[in-house]
């Protein structure tokens, strides 16, 4: 199916542009986190809320749809597997250390493994559709089931956004080839993760439509691929180093 980049009248953001205000997103909620300004660390006001709770719900539908628009351009998956395994396994100490203050903490792992999973996911269902003649309905059954089983292997392995993270990321896919419908309905899963508590900040993230919606499906002129490989870890290094300082 040939992708339809042109749901809104005016395209001005590329690929680039997706992932640095996804990055600037995380960025400001992880900053709220480190330094507790979060509800869930005591410390909600005025700046967690604008952080956290609105800037910082947009990053994780932007980096999945990315991660589905990055498998469908790829000419070696292997060697995006084999990145965003090295990224997962380097962020882990950074990751616990910015999040939980120590090196080590089994019980949240990394967004990255999130994306990961994601794309072996991803690989999967493009394998079983490209191997098998299905009927469209068998097919559909077989792409939610491996969707489901890989949703519940991310929740048991306490992955960041868990069970809903990687429904989002197999909706986006199965829809992108419609931007905004991919990515209203992938942040729709992603707010079934439902929590009283967080209920503002999880509708906030249907903001992150806005930049999807300004999408044109061009890369950009700069190869920024590995800045955004080493930002992730560096930034929960820098975050979490500072945090250890002024404790």
């Amino acid at each position: 199916m040939q992708r339809k980049y042109y749901d809104f009248p005016l395209k001005t953001i590329n690929a680039n542009a997706l992932k640095v205000i996804a990055c600037a997103s995380m960025f400001a909620d992880h900053i709220a986190k480190v330094f507790g300004l979060t509800e869930a660390a005591g410390g909600a006001g005025i700046a967690g809320l604008i952080l956290s709770g609105i800037l910082g719900r947009i990053a994780f539908p932007l980096f999945a749809f990315m991660l589905a628009e990055g498998f469908s351009h790829t000419k070696n998956v292997r060697r995006y597997l084999c990145r965003l395994f090295f990224l997962a396994v380097i962020s882990e100490i950074p990751f616990d250390l910015a999040e939980e203050g120590r090196l080590f903490f089994p019980g949240h792992q990394n967004t990255v493994w999130t994306l990961l999973l994601g794309l072996v996911m991803l690989l999967v269902i493009d394998r079983i559709r490209k191997r098998a003649s299905l009927d469209y309905r068998l097919a559909a059954l077989c792409r939610f089931a491996v969707m489901i089983g890989f949703a519940l292997v991310s929740q048991l392995l306490r992955f960041d956004y868990a069970f809903f993270g990687i429904i989002c990321i197999g909706v986006m896919d199965m829809l992108r080839p419609r931007i905004l419908p991919a990515g209203f309905w992938g942040i729709f899963c992603l707010n079934l993760d439902f929590q009283p508590d967080r209920i503002f900040g999880s509708i906030t993230a249907f903001l992150a439509l806005i930049p999807l919606a300004l999408y044109n499906g061009e890369k950009g002129r700069l190869n920024l691929k590995y800045l955004f490989y080493i930002f992730y870890p560096a930034h929960l290094l820098l975050l979490g180093l500072l945090a250890h300082v002024l404790r």
